[in-house]
């Protein structure tokens, strides 16, 4: 990019706003349940047990845990430190699409737009600023799609060595890159006027071979569906899906729902005005937009359960340059409603993210086990949905970061805490047991998603007297008993 004045200005604001949008959530939101177990990993004391581990606990490839254990070896950052990694990451993004935009011949403006949807949508924010590799997925997968270009037009022995290395770093990082490494050869196969395809093809080839050693361990991944916490397949979810990509209008009711089918017809209208263009490149981009969404959908119905918006951002700033080139082809009039729309929808969705939607105090509530007197051996007892949503990330927060493990046994110690994440079991059991309460506390409550909306009640953090079948009533009631040591 031959940047002009005007150009470096846009993108100044756009990665200012970038930074702005995620500075703060790294800085103050506690890790949430997938980011410990990223810590975990990452504070695993060498190489071979991270991957194990890897291997043992996520769903994805080892690449971007270990790039973290190296730098957190290398620096002595800490967990919430590494986090500013996506934040980096997000803003080379941001730079790189209204590039991109610019390149596709979209003028400052819509390339802009662009830049605005990457820096602000929220899910490019919610994932953009936290200790998980989607940042990294996001920016590598507009990387590969500009190096792969580049490969063609001219395919040197260094452009195709870039080529077949970022192949690999992203096959390493995450499994949805693969992907965009199918979408782009098949863009290589079919596309006019390629100059030495099968040096191409071979680059890409060679860089998913360090994937190979890996597959074993992607097998046992998913025969153990680490991933599986999708429902069954739904049509509407798939068609608005575009709008949970990119972030924005995460609102429920008929009105939002008229606008995410608006944001859907965008990116498709986008993705055939971008294909009218007759150029390589653009066509290219419309690919990206629209296939991985596809594919995944048409996986979704045949069984795996993988259709989620932070594995499709390998599709979102795809998706937001397919809605820039829809608004640039309309009428001038046209577009400036619709731009001035998508970006009051976008502030108004920022701006309810930041200020409503939260995170569950994980360590608040850890400290406040350790102030009633929690020991290794007590019982802790959840009610509520998703538990491992909350048990972990406590744990995490624990003297000694135990993992907290199900039993069905009461500890050594004659202390019982109760967790109450739910509005009816919970709730209802501490009324029953009031006399018997030691003491109480009470925090905000929020969707267990990594950032969702204000609950109601509160989590409450109880220690209960224990006597004989308290544990075990607990457990009629509809609670999970943890243990950090087994006894």
């Amino acid at each position: 990019m031959r940047a002009s004045v005007a150009v470096l200005a846009v993108v100044t604001v756009l990665t200012g706003a970038t930074i702005a949008a995620r500075v703060p959530l790294a800085a103050h939101e506690p890790l949430w349940l997938d980011e410990t177990v990223s810590a975990r990993i990452i504070s695993e004391p060498t190489v071979g047990s991270a991957i194990r581990a890897v291997r043992r606990t996520e769903s994805s490839p080892p690449g971007w845990h270990v790039l973290n254990l190296a730098i957190r070896y290398a620096t002595g950052l800490s967990m919430e430190h590494l986090r500013y990694l996506s934040i980096l990451f997000s803003i080379v993004l941001t730079a790189l699409v209204v590039a991109y935009g610019l390149s596709l011949g979209l003028p400052l403006w819509g390339a802009a737009l662009a830049g605005s949807l990457v820096a602000l949508g929220t899910n490019f924010v919610a994932h953009g600023s936290e200790l998980r590799p989607y940042a990294l997925l996001t920016l590598l997968s507009v990387v590969f799609a500009l190096v792969l270009q580049r490969a063609v037009d001219e395919p040197t022995r260094r452009r195709l060595g870039v080529l077949a290395a970022v192949v690999a770093v992203g096959a390493l990082t995450h499994y949805f890159f693969l992907y965009n490494v199918g979408v782009g050869t098949l863009w290589v196969f079919v596309g006019a006027q390629r100059r030495d395809r099968v040096r191409v093809l071979a680059a890409i080839a060679a860089g998913v071979v360090p994937l190979v050693p890996w597959l074993p361990s992607f097998a046992y991944q998913y025969r153990h569906d680490l991933y599986a916490y999708t429902g069954p397949f739904e049509a509407r979810t798939v068609v608005y899906s575009f709008a949970r990509i990119v972030g924005v209008l995460p609102e429920h009711g008929a009105l939002f729902a008229l606008a995410r089918l608006a944001i859907a017809f965008l990116v498709l209208f986008g993705a055939v005005t971008l294909l009218r263009k007759g150029r390589d490149d653009a066509t290219l981009v419309a690919a990206m937009a629209v296939v991985p969404v596809v594919l995944t959908a048409i996986l979704w119905e045949l069984g795996p359960r993988i259709f989620n918006e932070r594995n499709l951002l390998v599709s979102g700033p795809f998706a937001a340059l397919a809605i820039a080139a829809a608004v640039v082809a309309m009428p001038r009039s046209a577009a400036a409603v619709v731009s001035l729309a998508l970006l009051a929808a976008l502030g108004v969705s920022l701006w309810r993210f930041e200020a409503d939607d939260g995170r569950a105090s994980y360590n608040g509530i850890a400290q406040a086990l350790v102030n009633q007197g929690w020991q290794p051996n007590d019982v802790v007892a959840q009610f509520g949905p998703a538990p491992l949503g909350l048990i972990r990330p406590v744990g995490w927060y624990l003297p000694g970061r135990p993992t907290l493990v199900h039993s069905s046994r009461p500890g050594c110690a004659p202390q019982l805490f109760v967790v109450s994440y739910d509005s009816t079991n919970g709730p209802a059991w501490l009324r029953e047991h009031q006399a018997g309460i030691v003491s109480r506390r009470e925090f905000p409550a929020y969707d267990h998603t990594p950032r969702g909306p204000r609950t109601e009640p509160a989590i409450v953090v109880a220690v209960v007297r224990e006597r004989a079948g308290l544990a075990r009533d607990l457990v009629r009631h509809g609670a999970r008993l943890y243990t950090a040591t087994r006894c």
